[in-house]
């Protein structure tokens, strides 16, 4: 009886004292109390939060060496003078070992425990924050979900949304595409070990889904690798392009630079070319095949985008051939993605291996001194006053532009969209955001 008298009063006076507590506040405590304690109160629970999804996101990265997981850390901006900005939780990883820097990756993450979704604005305060400290990724992690303002200006802006809530193991992305994600033999044993299957998801045709926490591991997995891969070299664009300017002939100024001149480039590296149509049935350009010394291509009408390619293809060989033989690799696949010569965040390991592979066909198909002498040329002919081309609305810089281009393409095999980003990284075209009517 005793024992159960104090186990009784143990429960009930606890309660009892919570209420007489809650009639002093009540009785003398200021109007303005309440609101101190709610804010309180919502930043308590968004460092729970943050604590919660930084145990979450480290347990998935557990003995990986080169990836680092921090919370509240302090990263500089890009503006000097600036304050260092504090993130919620942030992704480092380590890609290039021979290169002295703290990272060469940074993904950022927000985390948001609120009662209701997110809106726009805060989408946008990331997007901000991405630029200003340059990170390659940003994830918004939110225990509501997002508004539909808030979910197109992540889609039109690249940043990833998940909706994670505080009770429960289940985590939904919103994706992009809906294509089938299959999971690593890693991601495997981690959702094994939480109690999920890891079979393959494909999710519904519809344009806004919410996805399981199988697409989480996966698509972790994509932006810094769980499995871990081989430390890729660190090549500066200085020697990408001494490099490509080496195995051009020394008269390309005067010489057509051609698909002839370039197969015959990629044969004097021993590598056979074949064309192969069945490559488009998984929307691939090229595969660079370092064990078989081949370089199978989809057969493409556009010579530009072909030529593009075909040096992608070379600048593998060039730059990459020893690193896939001392890690026994076989071959590298390159989509219309991975040769997008505008594309500069790197999602994934081998995207640094792509950006270098474009940086080499650029160089390659348009060297600076080609270029600049094309452009003095073309102003001398034209009588242009000005220092740069522009594209923008007015017909007459629209219509300089294409007989640049036109004028481009008598030495050099090349499309529009890789000029063009050539053309502006040498500042030689000014502006190119109105270009929809570029082909």
């Amino acid at each position: 009886m005793c024992c159960i008298f104090v186990v009784h009063l143990g429960r009930r006076f606890p309660h009892h004292n919570y209420h007489m507590t809650k009639k002093k506040a009540r009785a003398g405590a200021p109007e303005q109390e309440p609101k101190k304690v709610a804010r309180e109160t919502t930043v308590r629970r968004g460092d729970i939060y943050e604590a919660w999804v930084a145990s979450y996101i480290q347990q998935i990265y557990n003995g990986a060496s080169r990836i680092t997981i921090h919370r509240k850390k302090k990263y500089p901006q890009r503006i000097s003078d600036s304050k260092p900005l504090e993130i919620d939780v942030s992704i480092e990883e380590k890609v290039f070992v021979d290169r002295d820097a703290e990272y060469d990756k940074l993904t950022i993450v927000e985390c948001k425990d609120h009662n209701s979704p997110i809106k726009r604005e805060v989408i946008d305060h990331l997007i901000v924050r991405r630029s200003d400290l340059n990170a390659n990724d940003a994830i918004c992690f939110s225990t509501s979900g997002f508004q539909s303002g808030a979910i197109e200006t992540a889609k039109h802006a690249g940043v990833k949304l998940v909706v994670l809530p505080k009770d429960s193991l289940q985590a939904h992305w919103l994706n992009r595409r809906n294509t089938p994600i299959s999971s690593s033999a890693r991601i495997g044993s981690i959702l094994r070990g939480l109690g999920l299957s890891p079979s393959r998801i494909y999710p519904p045709k519809v344009p806004d889904i919410v996805y399981s926490e199988v697409e989480l591991l996966a698509l972790l997995d994509s932006l810094h690798s769980i499995e871990g891969l081989p430390p890729v070299p660190y090549i500066s664009s200085e020697e990408i392009k001494c490099r490509a300017l080496a195995v051009l002939p020394r008269d390309y100024i005067e010489r057509h630079i051609d698909i002839e001149l370039i197969l015959s480039l990629i044969s004097q590296q021993g590598y056979s070319v074949l064309k192969d149509a069945d490559l488009n049935k998984e929307n691939v350009l090229g595969v660079c095949d370092f064990q078989e010394k081949e370089v199978r291509i989809y057969p493409q009408e556009n010579r530009g985008r072909l030529a593009f390619t075909l040096v992608h293809e070379l600048g593998h060989i060039l730059l990459h051939e020893k690193f896939f033989k001392d890690n026994q690799l076989q071959a590298l696949e390159d989509t219309n993605e991975s040769c997008e010569v505008g594309s500069s965040d790197p999602l994934f390991h081998s995207q640094f291996l792509e950006m270098q592979a474009n940086k080499f066909a650029s160089y390659f198909l348009m060297p600076d001194d080609l270029m600049w002498s094309l452009w003095a040329a073309f102003k001398q002919e034209q009588r242009i006053a000005k220092a740069h081309l522009y594209i923008d609305s007015q017909p007459v810089n629209q219509e300089l532009y294409k007989a640049f281009v036109r004028k481009a393409n008598t030495v050099t095999v090349v499309s529009a969209e890789a000029l063009r980003y050539r053309l502006k990284e040498l500042n030689i075209l000014k502006s190119f955001q109105l270009c929809r009517w570029i082909q």
